[in-house]
């Protein structure tokens, strides 16, 4: 029975981070920023191997590198200081490996925040410049306990630039996983999936997804695209890009099919529109990335 319940937390774990993950990209997208994305990244840095990062994007106008660690309550199940210090580790050595300075993130889900309760607050503090904390502790009792408890194990690592990094990171409480109540269809993470693909398809005067195509259908179709990306190891907008034109086509023909003509024409007629109006809102010319697969 424990091990059962210890591969369901898994799976939760891995269910959250890919959700949270189409729920950034489809921001992304939507906001004409997104150029890549990676999910799972593996890398290696000196003795350091078979790492992996959650989630990297590369956005555009501006220029810049995001990169996500999501963590939910079964990482932290055993050793909370451990699974801390190897994700900061984890953030720490990609950034030096690709020699870019990105935008940090460490993401958990609101239903494991009280049991990480003290060391949040230790980086929010540190973060903050506050002269004490509400335990009457100073910046530099703070930042010895804390560089302390989460040494990296790297040597060219000291306090100081330790602090400056823990400074760049921003913690968030990503969105619940939990049903509020047996009525609730979904969660609140995956309300705002929905919601993001009701925006995209109201671009495209498609408002009305319950009766044509629901937006979490196509939530799931997206789900195993960044599923299959990450397994093949994969940068994903050019998959993600055509099965999200797929199912808006699918959604224009549904509703606005005149049989009056051939299917084949009504379709690939919609497919050009559909093309078209997605290019232009998320800035990435479809034909031109498939060049460059």
């Amino acid at each position: 029975m424990d091990n059962i319940y210890s591969i369901n937390k898994s799976r939760i774990g891995y269910a959250y981070q890919y959700k949270y993950a189409l729920l950034i990209i489809l921001k992304f997208m939507l906001a004409g920023r997104l150029k890549s994305a990676r999910i799972d990244l593996p890398f290696s840095s000196g003795k350091f191997i078979n790492l992996s990062l959650d989630i990297n994007l590369e956005l555009m106008n501006p220029n810049e590198y995001n990169i996500y660690e999501i963590k939910t309550g079964d990482d932290f199940k055993k050793d909370k200081i451990e699974e801390l210090k190897k994700t900061l580790r984890n953030i720490y050595l990609y950034e030096k490996t690709i020699n870019l300075d990105c935008k940090k993130y460490i993401v958990i889900s609101p239903e494991v925040e009280s049991r990480l309760l003290e060391h949040w607050n230790d980086f929010k503090f540190i973060k903050s410049n506050n002269r004490k904390n509400l335990h009457n502790e100073t910046q530099g009792d703070v930042r010895n306990r804390v560089f302390k408890a989460f040494d990296f194990g790297i040597r060219d690592i000291n306090q100081g630039d330790f602090i400056a990094f823990i400074k760049q990171i921003t913690f968030k409480i990503g969105p619940s996983y939990c049903r509020n109540s047996n009525l609730d269809k979904l969660s609140d993470l995956e309300d705002q999936i929905r919601s993001e693909i009701d925006n995209f398809s109201t671009k495209f005067s498609l408002n009305s997804s319950d009766v044509e195509i629901p937006s979490w259908s196509v939530a799931l179709e997206l789900l195993e695209v960044l599923n299959q990306s990450s397994e093949n190891n994969k940068e994903v907008v050019k998959d993600f890009i055509e099965k999200l034109n797929e199912c808006l086509c699918r959604k224009r023909l549904l509703k606005e099919a005149q049989y009056n003509k051939d299917k084949n024409k009504i379709l690939d007629d919609i497919k050009d529109e559909i093309k078209s109006e997605l290019t232009n809102i998320i800035k990435i010319n479809y034909e031109e990335k498939l060049k460059s697969i």
